[in-house]
């Protein structure tokens, strides 16, 4: 395990060299004295590179992290999206937005109940994923999401667009956070577009008279 001092110590050479830390993590030292994190991994056999931040913009518990939480995405079967600006990425895959729903999902369901966790899962699985799922996330326009809203509008499900409308912003939002996507479409949208649905008023006693009759 690499400890700051190590680091600090290492020095450039003519050509780019590394410092191992541990699980694939590393540290790329340049000839400019640059200093980079990055994972190696394999998935389905084919190797790839995440670069993250360089030292000691990204402390030594800040990569490890990293590192964590790009092998947790691939225990679910999750490219690593590409969190940081790459240097000698071998990979050119784009994050979907089943990738992202997915990553969400799983994240969200250890605060909710089982039964929303489905009902949430259902939703998508008939509303958004037919279209959305193997977009890449930055190729999602606000026009897209509209049209996938007001088609269930159409059919008078009004409490089912704002639930929609609901996880697909959430799950862009959490793009954003990964910074997967720079801005999250959904929130542009205005809430002119959607009918809003009729309050019912019941009858009831205003005044202690009509209380009594009522009672």
């Amino acid at each position: 395990m690499l400890t700051d001092i190590q680091i600090k110590n290492a020095r450039a050479k003519e050509k780019v060299w590394y410092l191992a830390d541990f699980d694939s993590l590393r540290l790329a030292i340049y000839p400019t004295g640059r200093k980079t994190w990055q994972h190696r991994f394999r998935m389905k056999a084919k190797p790839y590179i995440r670069t993250g931040a360089d030292y000691p913009t990204m402390s030594i518990r800040e990569a490890r992290a990293w590192r964590d939480n790009n092998n947790e995405l691939r225990s679910q079967g999750i490219l690593p999206p590409k969190k940081y600006d790459l240097i000698n990425q071998v990979s050119n895959d784009e994050v979907t937005f089943k990738d992202m729903f997915d990553m969400w999902h799983k994240t969200m369901s250890k605060q909710w109940t089982d039964d929303y966790s489905i009902d949430t899962q259902q939703r998508a699985d008939m509303y958004l994923l037919p279209q959305l799922a193997k977009l890449p996330v930055p190729s999602i326009k606000i026009g897209i999401v509209m049209d996938i809203l007001l088609g269930i509008q159409e059919t008078g499900k009004l409490d089912t667009v704002k639930k929609i409308k609901g996880i697909v912003t959430r799950v862009l939002g959490f793009g954003v956070s990964w910074e997967v996507v720079e801005f999250n479409v959904a929130l542009s949208l205005s809430p002119d577009l959607f009918i809003k649905k009729k309050e019912k008023h019941y009858a009831h006693a205003d005044t202690p008279e009509k209380l009594k009759k009522v009672l």
